[in-house]
């Protein structure tokens, strides 16, 4: 014993003091079960890291793929709107009301235009619409071979299951995109809002 402060010393043994207990403190090697368990913890860790690193890699992954895809259609969508309301010139929409009468022969050849229209740019509609009585109605719409064999109208036709973005492209005069469905099925859409030669406002 030296000073009863640090250490005391048997034969073949050192064991380190406390100096505030006074008591020897016995230090125990890990066993090798022990060692076992934590390196299946670590390795453990390690997968769980590497897992969830990939999980988020492929939402990332997918989340910007989307997006890009999203894009590209929308910018289609843009130039096919866009041309449509080339297509119909500044006065179609014009003096737009209910006790307007168009011809089957113009509503055919608007039809017609737009058919052809959709064929060559590959989307599924082309149409525009006008607010009349807090109601939306089609103007003009490209037609599928069946509904146009079928006879189906369009000018001035009410549209009922109108997506709600419509209305807050028609109240506020800005772009919209939206992915909805109706009676004629699902789809992404862009609803540009225009303005004819008389100050009617109208929708691509």
């Amino acid at each position: 014993l030296h000073s009863g402060e640090y250490s005391w010393t048997t034969p073949g043994h050192h064991r380190p003091f406390s100096r505030v207990t006074g008591f020897a403190e016995l230090r125990v090697a890990p066993t090798r079960s022990y060692r076992m368990q934590h390196r299946q913890k670590q390795l453990l860790i390690a997968i769980l890291t590497y897992l969830i690193g990939s999980l988020l890699f492929s939402v990332w992954t997918y989340w910007h793929s989307h997006r890009d895809k999203l894009n590209t259609v929308d910018q289609k969508l843009t130039i096919a709107a866009e041309a449509t309301a080339d297509l119909l010139g500044d006065d179609y929409h014009a003096g737009t009301h209910e006790t307007n009468v168009q011809s089957a022969e113009q509503e055919l050849a608007t039809i017609t235009l737009l058919n052809q229209f959709v064929e060559d740019i590959d989307v599924e509609y082309v149409y525009t619409l006008i607010l009349l009585e807090d109601a939306i109605h089609f103007l003009s719409a490209s037609l599928k071979p069946d509904e146009l064999a079928a006879g189906e109208p369009v000018y001035l036709e009410p549209y009922p299951d109108a997506d709600n973005s419509i209305v807050r492209a028609f109240d506020s005069g800005q772009v919209q995109f939206a992915e909805y469905t109706d009676q004629w099925g699902t789809f992404r859409s862009i609803f540009l809002p225009k303005q004819a030669k008389d100050g009617r406002a109208y929708v691509v």
